[in-house]
């Protein structure tokens, strides 16, 4: 009876670590996927800028 005991506990302690796992690796997920675009990245690639003020900047 105590070997049962045991092994719920250890399921139950590997349950909490797997789910705190998950949980961690999706939050780090979505925060990386809704970063605002890079300034670098504005300037150059989403403004129509001329040639002459891409060349200045």
């Amino acid at each position: 009876m105590r070997a049962s005991w045991k092994s719920i506990v250890i399921t139950a302690i590997l349950a909490a670590l797997a789910s705190g796992a998950a949980t961690w690796a999706s939050a780090t997920w979505v925060m990386r996927e809704r970063q605002p675009p890079s300034l670098h990245s504005v300037v150059h690639e989403k403004l129509d800028l001329s040639p002459e003020q891409d060349r200045r900047l």
